[in-house]
């Protein structure tokens, strides 16, 4: 709730039909993120019971409602599936996907139950700790958020409605920070275990999935719908001379058919035998919560999740043109740490893309894209003259041994799962699997293994668009005949302005800073993450890979 709110303020709430309706403010709870409004006129109106009986176990699964990014009308709420990852006496913590536009919503059990609302982002700390050893679950989640149980909101409805205002108590979030006993990572929504229960579905479907290529870079999936070498993909993720890689491990040029630029769809050709054509599902609308599961090249799905929003129109205007994804200098890598001299850079705290390629903290970094780092002005020197998006090599020293790892480099302020175009696509579906921006393209499949279209474009931290089978289908004569080859030869016209090097930045008109946006919670957090980190700096450097250093240096 704003600051500035008093009881007795009225504000405007939306009802699932669109009615607009006044509600008094009665009171709030800032401890626990609560607030209390009564609509002003009588009802009837629908409600859903806050039964306290309700409790959850760990590994539960529970469907997330909301509208992140804010109300739209013409969308119904988006359902998000999640698992319960920590279950505690008044709070909570699922894996659900969410946004900003979530804030306050509702949290049901598979029976439609509602088991509790969203509190703040606080959460045990083993959760993040555990995200960043996992690379792979790193590039996959968001932020998952603390959600307030029903006896706990039960509890203090008498005292917001005699408008008490008690005084904000840090105790709640600080004992949550530190529980325990959560949920194992593979039991996650995301986890292996879970994944490995989809295995069977996208056994049949995964073989119709191709790498798209830029060089050796994936860039996108695409979808084979025709056995003679027919692939249709995201068109604005295509390179001047895309190459496909196909199921069997073969890289083979590609030439494009034709794009359709208001779907963002291209097809392409190869010359290869032997592919499998992708079996579409009859249902062409499926309903919200049905199971979904995304097919990539290993034998488990990329991602599983549910359909968020059914199949719906969107107004328009849609794009007449294609515009390749627009290229940025690349950023310096996402670490923090400190010099370790005549050796490289002690990585102290690491997230997104460095997370993802494999560095951990506790390593000492030696090169980047072949350039020795050894401070932290060297972190973005070596990315000079490197796009956003390119992968380059970097070498670690971790525990007396020299790792070499890929790392895809980021654009500053980049996330690098969010695509550029969201609600402009004719006809879509929406769901809730965490699909890279590399992974646009690919299938989505029942549980039947049947195609009920392809993922087009993630939207947001909360899930993607997918464009339905049977558009793809209607769409696919034209792009054969070559109606539409013209919007391809203006796009790669639009690929070769982009083609010379970033320029470096200016060293003599740096850019202002961007503001911290920590809070100072979680900068306290950050500081006894680092002071923990410390006390095994000795340990790790002085007993087992650098004894020749003196300690206090290494600690300077």
């Amino acid at each position: 709730m704003e600051k500035n709110r008093k009881p007795g303020e009225r504000v405007t709430v939306i009802l699932r039909d669109d009615r607009r309706c006044e509600a008094e403010l009665l009171d709030a709870n800032r401890s626990y993120d609560l607030s209390l409004l009564r609509l002003v006129k009588p009802g009837p109106y629908p409600y859903t019971p806050l039964d306290e009986k309700v409790a959850l176990q760990l590994g539960d699964p529970v469907l997330k409602l909301g509208h992140p990014l804010g109300y739209r009308p013409g969308r119904d709420p988006v359902v998000r599936l999640g698992r319960v990852l920590y279950w505690g006496d008044d709070s909570f913590v699922p894996d659900c996907l969410i946004s900003g536009g979530d804030s306050g919503g509702p949290l049901f059990d598979l029976d439609g139950r509602l088991v509790g609302i969203v509190r703040n982002d606080t959460m045990p700390e083993i959760i993040p700790e555990t995200i960043q050893k996992c690379p792979d679950m790193a590039r996959r989640v968001g932020r998952f958020c603390a959600y307030s149980t029903n006896s706990l909101i039960r509890a203090r409805m008498d005292a917001m409605r005699r408008g008490e205002f008690p005084a904000f108590d840090l105790t709640a979030m600080a004992n949550l920070r530190k529980a325990t006993g959560t949920l194992p990572v593979e039991r996650w929504s995301q986890g292996r275990a879970v994944l490995s229960a989809f295995r069977d579905v996208v056994t049949q479907a995964r073989s119709s999935v191709v790498g798209i290529q830029d060089g050796q870079d994936v860039v996108a999936l695409g979808t084979v719908v025709g056995a003679d070498g027919w692939i249709v993909t995201k068109a604005s993720q295509l390179p001047a001379e895309p190459k496909c890689r196909l199921p069997d491990g073969r890289v083979v040029g590609a030439a494009v058919a034709g794009i359709d630029p208001a779907f963002d769809l291209a097809l392409l050709k190869v010359s290869a035998t032997g592919l499998r054509a992708i079996e579409w599902a009859d249902q062409p609308a499926p309903t919200a919560g049905t199971f979904l599961a995304a097919p990539g090249a290993q034998d488990l799905p990329l991602a599983v999740g549910v359909v968020s929003v059914p199949r719906r129109d969107l107004p328009g205007p849609f794009p007449t043109r294609i515009d390749p994804p627009r290229k940025r200098p690349a950023a310096l890598p996402e670490v923090i740490g400190s010099a370790v001299q005549g050796r490289g850079y002690w990585v102290e705290f690491v997230e997104g893309r460095a997370a993802a390629a494999g560095i951990q903290p506790g390593d000492v970094i030696l090169t980047i894209a072949g350039d020795p780092v050894r401070r932290h002005q060297d972190l973005a020197d070596c990315v000079k003259g490197h796009w956003a998006g390119q992968r380059v090599p970097v070498r670690v020293h971790r525990a007396g041994n020299t790792l070499e790892f890929t790392m895809r480099l980021r654009a500053e302020g980049d996330s690098s799962s969010m695509s550029l175009r969201a609600d402009d696509f004719p006809t879509v579906f929406e769901h809730d699997m965490p699909i890279l921006d590399y992974e646009n393209g690919g299938p989505v499949v029942d549980l039947a293994g049947k195609a009920l279209g392809i993922t087009i474009a993630r939207v947001g931290p909360h899930g993607c668009m997918a464009i339905p089978g049977d558009c793809i289908q209607r769409l696919l004569p034209d792009l054969k005949s070559g109606k539409l080859a013209a919007h391809w030869s203006a796009y790669r016209e639009a690929l070769a302005l982009q083609a010379s090097p970033p320029t470096p930045p200016s060293t003599t008109q740096p850019k202002p800073g961007k503001a911290v946006s920590l809070t100072l919670d979680e900068l306290k957090q950050k500081l006894t993450e680092r002071a923990e980190r410390f006390k095994s700096l000795l340990v790790e450097y002085d007993v087992v890979s650098e004894a020749h250093v003196e300690p206090r240096l290494l600690m300077a």
